[in-house]
């Protein structure tokens, strides 16, 4: 396997594991730090993937210091690194007892919703509709994120499927029968009531 970039339907160009070699830019083997920023100021949609790091054994307190630093002034870095020949631009923050570095994508890499076709016919919703919703909203809040409340329902399932079928006997999931409603107030009205006998049970 080799690799190349077309530049007509016949015609490529092969890029040896020694080409790739002689790109050295900065951030090849450091990551560069450009500025910092207040935490909220990143929008998650720029999130691809996180990494964790950790510290050489000759740079533990230089990365004591920079993790205390950005726990106390609430800042996250951005910068620049090399990963697999790729330049990214990253997010360093603190997390826990170390940094967590997330790998930002570029402008260019994420579509413009603006200009997504669906969004160009939205409604205006009624003043009644908005409340009601709003109400939703208000009844499902909680007063912190917890992630722990969430399991991988799929995967569950998809454990008692294997049982199942280890020991010979037939899967079935009764898919559960939902109501229909009419219009969007019933749905919204139907919902703050559910959520309400729910809280009560609990």
């Amino acid at each position: 396997m080799v690799k190349g970039f077309k530049i007509t339907k016949e015609k490529w160009v092969i890029i040896e594991k020694k080409d790739l070699e002689k790109i050295k830019i900065p951030t090849t083997k450091t990551i560069e730090i450009e500025y910092f920023v207040d935490a909220g100021q990143i929008d998650p949609i720029y999130f691809q993937k996180t990494y964790y790091l950790v510290p050489q054994e000759t740079g533990r307190k230089a990365y004591s210091l920079f993790v205390e630093a950005l726990r106390l002034t609430n800042k996250v870095a951005i910068g620049r690194v090399v990963i697999k020949n790729k330049e990214y631009v990253v997010a360093l923050r603190p997390f826990k007892k170390g940094i967590a570095m997330h790998i930002l994508f570029y402008m260019g890499e994420i579509r413009d919703i603006e200009k997504l076709e669906e969004l160009q016919k939205l409604v205006v919703v009624s003043d009644k509709e908005l409340e009601l919703a709003r109400a939703l909203v208000q009844k499902l809040s909680e007063s912190e994120f917890n992630i722990s409340k969430f399991k991988d329902r799929y995967a569950e399932v998809l454990k008692e499927l294997i049982e199942a079928k280890a020991k010979g006997k037939e899967f079935e999931i009764k898919e559960e029968e939902k109501e229909e409603t009419k219009s969007l107030m019933e749905a919204l009205k139907a919902s703050v009531e559910a959520v309400g006998k729910k809280k009560e049970k609990k």
